[in-house]
């Protein structure tokens, strides 16, 4: 098996350091789900009907 050049990942503290140690080629990435769940953990209850539209496929493409 060829050493990985890509890890992709949730925020798990020091995974990222880890994967660096471990395979120094690699990058590490977060995964955009994660990314976009732990933003939209942070909005208020009365904005979160926006929720629908961030979460559609070409959602990234209109800003």
């Amino acid at each position: 098996m060829k050493e990985p050049l890509l890890f992709i990942g949730d925020g798990l503290t020091g995974l990222p350091h880890a994967v660096k140690e471990i395979f120094p080629k690699a990058d590490f990435q977060s995964c955009l789900l994660h990314k976009m769940r732990q933003s939209l953990a942070e909005v208020r209850k009365r904005d979160r009907e926006l929720q629908p539209f961030i979460y559609t496929t070409n959602a990234l493409e209109r800003f």
